[in-house]
Formats: C-alpha cells, sequence, structure tokens
C-alpha cells in the first residue's frame, strides 16, 4: 500500500465503519450499472447486531477498514472465520477504488488463520484474479440472479439508460404480450439522448433480450450469433456499437 494510506481491523459496530459502509454502498449504486438499493436490514447483519437465521447477536462478525491517502475510509471488509476448516467467508467488500479493493483482498490473503477465502458478489471484472501470484487458484463456484429486468416503457428506458458511446441504432422490439412492442431509434450525441419512435432498418430483438442487454451484461453482436438478435449485418454493429458498456453490470443486494 502507498506509504500515506492505512488498514486496520476494526470493530464492525462502530458508528465510522456503519457509516462508512453506508456510504460506499450509497456510490456503488450510483456508479454500478444494475445494482438496486440495499434492504434496511443489511446494516444489522454487517454489524453483527443480528444474525438471519436466529435474529441473535453474530458475535463472529469481523471487519477491516481501508483508509486513503485523504483521511476518510475508502475500503470496508466484512467477514467472518470458521474455524472448522480454516476458511474466512467474505460477508462483504466495499471499495470506492481499486487500490482500496486490493488492499483489502491483500490482508485476507495473508491472514495467519486461514488457508482459504470465500466470497459472494465478487466483481467478475474487478482486480482479485490479476493481483493473484497464482489466478488459477481463483475459482468460481456459482454464478446468482441478484436481479430480473423486464422493460414494459422502451421509450423511457432507453432514454435514461446512461449511455457510454455516441451514435445511433434502430432497434425493433418484439413483445409476445404486447406491452413493449414497437420500433425506436436511438441518437446519443453532445447534447443526450434522443429516442424517436419508428426508424430504417432496424435491429430486430425480443423484450427479454432487450432485458439481457439493457445493463450491458453481453454485447449485441453475441445475442445476434445465437439468433436472439437479427437484422443485416449494418444495423446490428450499429446496436452493437451504442449498447457497448466499459463495465459488466453488478449487483451486491440479494432481494
Amino acid at each position: 500500500m502507498p506509504a500515506s494510506t492505512r488498514l486496520d481491523v476494526v470493530d464492525p459496530k462502530h458508528v465510522d465503519v456503519k457509516a462508512a459502509v453506508a456510504r460506499l454502498s450509497r456510490e456503488f449504486l450510483e456508479t454500478s450499472r444494475g445494482a438496486h438499493e440495499r434492504g434496511p436490514y443489511y446494516a444489522g447483519l454487517l454489524s453483527g447486531e443480528f444474525e438471519w437465521e436466529s435474529g441473535e447477536p453474530n458475535p463472529k462478525v469481523r471487519s477491516a477498514v481501508h483508509t486513503g491517502d485523504d483521511g476518510e475510509i475508502d475500503g470496508v471488509l466484512v467477514y467472518e472465520i470458521n474455524r472448522d476448516d480454516d476458511t474466512i467467508e467474505v460477508e462483504d467488500l466495499m471499495a470506492a477504488n481499486p487500490t482500496a479493493e486490493v488492499a483489502l483482498w491483500n490482508y485476507l490473503g495473508r491472514h495467519e488463520l486461514c488457508t482459504k477465502v470465500t466470497a459472494h458478489c465478487v466483481d467478475p471484472d474487478g482486480p482479485l484474479r490479476w493481483v493473484l501470484a497464482d489466478p488459477r487458484r481463483l475459482k468460481t463456484t456459482r454464478v446468482s440472479d441478484h436481479a430480473w429486468l423486464r422493460v414494459l416503457d422502451v421509450a423511457e428506458a432507453l432514454r435514461i439508460r446512461g449511455w457510454e458511446q455516441r451514435g445511433s441504432a434502430c432497434l425493433e422490439v418484439v413483445d409476445p404480450l404486447g406491452l413493449s412492442a414497437g420500433t425506436w431509434t436511438v441518437t446519443v450525441g453532445a447534447d443526450g439522448v434522443e429516442v424517436a419512435e419508428g426508424g430504417d432498418d432496424p435491429a430486430m430483438l425480443d423484450v427479454a433480450t432487450l432485458g439481457s442487454l439493457y445493463f450491458g451484461d453481453v454485447r449485441v453482436r453475441r445475442l445476434a450469433d445465437v439468433g436472439l438478435v437479427t437484422g443485416s449485418d449494418e444495423a446490428v454493429n450499429r446496436l452493437d456499437a451504442l449498447f457497448a458498456v466499459q463495465r459488466r453490470p453488478l449487483n451486491k443486494a440479494h432481494w
């Protein structure tokens, strides 16, 4: 870590730690595609004030924080140690930047009381794999759905999506229920987003496929390869370029 940063083991119930968890959760919500707000019960779970199944206090919960060079907590780790098999179980890891995230993963990897770390809601685009001495030791054991999307108002959904690319593309949406069917042209420029009904040479897809594309979890071209998006090569390429995002969506909140 840089000399001006610090990592400390702390009481998860401390008011500053709880405030940092809440702040970092809000920042994650505002900057992560596909994320939704955590329920109010998260604060008690992550501080050890209660355990999910019993409702009793959970003394096994531990926490570590990373403090940035500005003196503000920019990463919080919440975990438990399972002494039956010397495993650390990560309950939550929120970091405002890669430096804080890597520092917290390093803390776990060097912990003298464990030989294995398990975690859920790990960012597939995060830095973890690339800071391991042997990246093959990192194994994905489960992929879970934490958000489902069914678009009802296509025009409004396209207006508020948050586009990272500029350009124009036309899409025709098929909906077996007739709720979201239609054709729209999306134009993204320096002045914002314009969504107009109709258009020429659309790429065609059904409403379920639009849900898969909306947050950027998969490229349009990939779905075109398996027949879920159809149309001319030019139409598919325009839609693929417009929907491209830098980072895949990630949601760290359960239902």
